[in-house]
Protein backbone atom coordinates (compact mmCIF):
# COMPACT_ATOMS: atom_id res chain seq x y z
CA UNK A 1 0.00 0.00 0.00
CA UNK A 2 1.20 3.80 -0.31
CA UNK A 3 2.02 5.74 2.59
CA UNK A 4 3.17 9.18 2.84
CA UNK A 5 4.60 11.53 5.40
CA UNK A 6 4.93 15.61 5.84
CA UNK A 7 6.62 17.71 8.60
CA UNK A 8 8.03 20.74 8.26
CA UNK A 9 11.75 21.27 7.85
CA UNK A 10 14.00 24.13 7.59
CA UNK A 11 13.77 26.32 4.70
CA UNK A 12 15.35 26.27 1.29
CA UNK A 13 15.01 28.83 -1.73
CA UNK A 14 16.51 28.67 -5.04
CA UNK A 15 19.97 31.40 -4.80
CA UNK A 16 20.15 33.81 -7.58
CA UNK A 17 21.14 32.67 -10.87
CA UNK A 18 24.56 33.59 -12.11
CA UNK A 19 26.38 33.48 -15.37
CA UNK A 20 28.67 30.83 -15.92
CA UNK A 21 31.70 32.99 -17.79
CA UNK A 22 34.16 33.29 -15.39
CA UNK A 23 34.33 29.44 -14.96
CA UNK A 24 34.81 28.87 -18.75
CA UNK A 25 38.05 27.96 -19.99
CA UNK A 26 38.77 29.58 -22.57
CA UNK A 27 41.74 27.48 -23.41
CA UNK A 28 39.11 25.29 -24.47
CA UNK A 29 36.33 27.06 -26.09
CA UNK A 30 36.21 26.27 -29.87
CA UNK A 31 33.55 26.58 -32.91
CA UNK A 32 34.08 24.24 -35.69
CA UNK A 33 33.11 26.05 -39.01
CA UNK A 34 33.25 29.54 -37.70
CA UNK A 35 34.76 32.49 -39.82
CA UNK A 36 38.50 33.28 -39.25
CA UNK A 37 37.12 37.15 -38.60
CA UNK A 38 34.30 36.12 -36.11
CA UNK A 39 35.79 33.35 -34.00
CA UNK A 40 33.27 31.74 -30.99
CA UNK A 41 35.13 34.07 -28.47
CA UNK A 42 33.24 37.34 -29.69
CA UNK A 43 30.35 36.13 -28.55
CA UNK A 44 31.40 34.60 -25.11
CA UNK A 45 34.06 36.45 -24.07
CA UNK A 46 33.68 39.60 -22.56
CA UNK A 47 33.77 42.40 -23.39
CA UNK A 48 33.38 41.83 -26.98
CA UNK A 49 30.23 39.73 -26.46
CA UNK A 50 28.53 43.21 -24.72
CA UNK A 51 29.64 45.10 -28.28
CA UNK A 52 27.24 44.40 -31.09
CA UNK A 53 29.41 45.10 -33.79
CA UNK A 54 31.29 42.14 -33.44
CA UNK A 55 30.11 38.38 -33.43
CA UNK A 56 30.57 34.71 -33.89
CA UNK A 57 30.15 33.74 -38.05
CA UNK A 58 29.70 30.62 -39.80
CA UNK A 59 32.10 30.00 -42.53
CA UNK A 60 31.01 27.19 -45.50
CA UNK A 61 27.50 26.55 -44.66
CA UNK A 62 24.88 27.56 -41.66
CA UNK A 63 26.08 25.19 -39.52
CA UNK A 64 28.14 25.78 -35.97
CA UNK A 65 29.50 23.55 -33.25
CA UNK A 66 30.31 25.53 -30.21
CA UNK A 67 32.71 23.37 -27.99
CA UNK A 68 32.50 24.85 -24.14
CA UNK A 69 35.00 23.64 -21.11
CA UNK A 70 34.47 24.50 -17.81
CA UNK A 71 37.41 25.27 -15.17
CA UNK A 72 35.29 22.84 -12.59
CA UNK A 73 31.48 20.50 -12.74
CA UNK A 74 28.81 22.70 -12.91
CA UNK A 75 25.42 22.43 -13.31
CA UNK A 76 23.72 24.53 -16.10
CA UNK A 77 20.60 26.28 -15.18
CA UNK A 78 19.57 27.91 -18.50
CA UNK A 79 20.91 29.43 -21.92
CA UNK A 80 20.45 32.47 -23.82
CA UNK A 81 21.72 33.28 -27.46
CA UNK A 82 21.21 37.19 -28.90
CA UNK A 83 21.32 37.79 -32.82
CA UNK A 84 20.38 40.78 -34.65
CA UNK A 85 20.30 39.58 -37.82
CA UNK A 86 16.87 37.86 -38.10
CA UNK A 87 17.86 35.98 -41.23
CA UNK A 88 20.93 34.90 -39.87
CA UNK A 89 19.53 34.06 -36.78
CA UNK A 90 19.90 30.22 -35.02
CA UNK A 91 16.34 28.43 -35.26
CA UNK A 92 17.64 26.28 -32.56
CA UNK A 93 20.38 24.40 -30.37
CA UNK A 94 20.97 20.81 -29.88
CA UNK A 95 23.22 20.48 -26.58
CA UNK A 96 25.41 17.54 -25.33
CA UNK A 97 26.64 17.28 -22.36
CA UNK A 98 30.26 15.83 -21.74
CA UNK A 99 30.43 14.87 -25.28
CA UNK A 100 33.78 13.28 -26.50
CA UNK A 101 35.69 14.09 -29.87
CA UNK A 102 31.82 15.06 -31.36
CA UNK A 103 31.92 16.82 -34.81
CA UNK A 104 28.84 17.18 -37.04
CA UNK A 105 27.49 13.77 -37.93
CA UNK A 106 27.39 12.57 -34.36
CA UNK A 107 25.78 15.82 -33.77
CA UNK A 108 23.01 15.96 -36.77
CA UNK A 109 22.54 12.02 -36.15
CA UNK A 110 22.33 12.03 -32.37
CA UNK A 111 19.86 13.22 -29.88
CA UNK A 112 22.04 15.51 -27.68
CA UNK A 113 20.36 16.53 -23.75
CA UNK A 114 18.11 19.18 -25.04
CA UNK A 115 17.38 20.33 -27.85
CA UNK A 116 16.10 24.08 -27.29
CA UNK A 117 13.95 25.68 -29.93
CA UNK A 118 14.08 29.71 -30.35
CA UNK A 119 11.49 31.76 -31.78
CA UNK A 120 12.82 34.95 -34.05
CA UNK A 121 11.52 37.06 -30.76
CA UNK A 122 13.91 35.28 -28.00
CA UNK A 123 16.73 35.14 -29.76
CA UNK A 124 16.35 39.11 -31.27
CA UNK A 125 16.60 40.05 -27.31
CA UNK A 126 18.68 37.35 -26.05
CA UNK A 127 15.74 35.99 -23.63
CA UNK A 128 16.76 33.32 -21.17
CA UNK A 129 15.56 29.96 -21.73
CA UNK A 130 15.52 27.31 -19.21
CA UNK A 131 16.97 24.22 -19.75
CA UNK A 132 15.73 20.73 -18.13
CA UNK A 133 17.77 21.24 -14.75
CA UNK A 134 17.85 17.73 -13.76
CA UNK A 135 19.51 16.69 -17.25
CA UNK A 136 22.65 18.93 -16.48
CA UNK A 137 23.74 18.67 -13.45
CA UNK A 138 27.48 17.57 -13.82
CA UNK A 139 28.53 19.26 -17.00
CA UNK A 140 32.19 19.41 -17.70
CA UNK A 141 32.10 20.47 -20.94
CA UNK A 142 29.28 21.10 -23.30
CA UNK A 143 28.75 21.00 -26.89
CA UNK A 144 26.69 23.01 -28.66
CA UNK A 145 25.29 22.34 -32.36
CA UNK A 146 23.26 25.26 -34.31
CA UNK A 147 21.86 23.21 -37.75
CA UNK A 148 20.36 25.96 -39.23
CA UNK A 149 18.75 29.64 -39.08
CA UNK A 150 15.97 31.02 -39.81
CA UNK A 151 16.99 32.56 -42.99
CA UNK A 152 18.02 29.29 -44.61
CA UNK A 153 21.40 31.54 -45.25
CA UNK A 154 24.69 29.83 -45.83
CA UNK A 155 25.61 32.14 -42.90
CA UNK A 156 24.95 32.07 -39.28
CA UNK A 157 25.41 34.74 -37.11
CA UNK A 158 25.44 35.00 -33.05
CA UNK A 159 26.19 38.04 -31.44
CA UNK A 160 25.93 36.75 -27.67
CA UNK A 161 25.91 33.11 -26.27
CA UNK A 162 25.68 32.82 -22.66
CA UNK A 163 25.18 30.12 -19.92
CA UNK A 164 23.84 30.31 -16.39
CA UNK A 165 23.97 28.10 -13.29
CA UNK A 166 22.06 28.34 -9.77
CA UNK A 167 22.84 27.31 -6.25
CA UNK A 168 20.20 26.32 -3.55
CA UNK A 169 20.10 27.94 -0.42
CA UNK A 170 18.28 28.15 3.19
CA UNK A 171 15.32 30.87 2.91
CA UNK A 172 11.48 29.70 2.72
CA UNK A 173 8.78 27.83 4.24
CA UNK A 174 8.81 24.29 2.96
CA UNK A 175 7.51 20.81 4.06
CA UNK A 176 9.15 17.10 3.25
CA UNK A 177 7.24 14.46 2.50
CA UNK A 178 8.38 11.11 2.34
CA UNK A 179 6.49 8.86 -0.48
CA UNK A 180 6.08 4.93 -1.56
CA UNK A 181 8.55 5.21 -3.95
CA UNK A 182 7.48 2.35 -6.55
CA UNK A 183 3.74 3.54 -6.43
CA UNK A 184 3.51 7.23 -6.65
CA UNK A 185 7.43 7.72 -8.32
CA UNK A 186 6.12 7.39 -11.80
CA UNK A 187 3.88 9.97 -11.68
CA UNK A 188 5.38 12.31 -9.04
CA UNK A 189 7.98 12.62 -11.74
CA UNK A 190 8.19 14.56 -15.09
CA UNK A 191 11.44 13.72 -15.90
CA UNK A 192 13.01 10.01 -15.89
CA UNK A 193 15.72 10.35 -13.20
CA UNK A 194 18.53 7.74 -12.75
CA UNK A 195 18.55 6.60 -8.98
CA UNK A 196 21.18 4.13 -8.73
CA UNK A 197 23.24 3.79 -5.76
CA UNK A 198 21.31 6.06 -3.72
CA UNK A 199 22.25 8.83 -6.12
CA UNK A 200 21.44 12.84 -4.92
CA UNK A 201 19.60 14.80 -7.18
CA UNK A 202 18.46 18.56 -7.33
CA UNK A 203 15.97 20.38 -9.04
CA UNK A 204 13.84 17.87 -10.43
CA UNK A 205 11.00 19.37 -12.30
CA UNK A 206 7.41 17.91 -10.51
CA UNK A 207 4.46 16.78 -12.14
CA UNK A 208 2.04 18.95 -11.09
CA UNK A 209 4.44 22.25 -11.73
CA UNK A 210 8.54 22.76 -11.90
CA UNK A 211 10.71 24.07 -8.74
CA UNK A 212 13.59 23.51 -6.81
CA UNK A 213 14.39 20.29 -4.55
CA UNK A 214 16.86 17.68 -3.10
CA UNK A 215 15.74 14.14 -3.55
CA UNK A 216 17.37 11.17 -1.58
CA UNK A 217 16.06 7.99 -2.89
CA UNK A 218 16.22 5.27 -0.44
CA UNK A 219 15.34 1.53 -0.92
CA UNK A 220 11.48 2.14 -1.27
CA UNK A 221 11.29 5.81 -0.41
CA UNK A 222 11.67 8.80 -1.90
CA UNK A 223 12.12 11.93 0.25
CA UNK A 224 12.20 15.74 -1.08
CA UNK A 225 12.02 19.46 0.35
CA UNK A 226 9.44 20.98 -1.41
CA UNK A 227 9.09 25.18 -1.42
CA UNK A 228 5.62 26.05 -0.81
Amino acid sequence: STSASTKQVKPVQMAEVKDLISLIDFRGLECLNEESGHPVSHAIQEPMSLDDNVFLASDCDQQLLINIRFQQTVKLHSISVKALSPENAPKSLKLFINPINIGFDEAEAQGGAQTVDLSPEQVLEGAVVPLKFVKFQSVNTLAIFVGGNYGDSDKTIIHRCKSDQARFRCGGECLQTSFHLRVLFPCILKEEVNLANSARICSVSMFFCPFSQEIFAGRWSICGTFVI
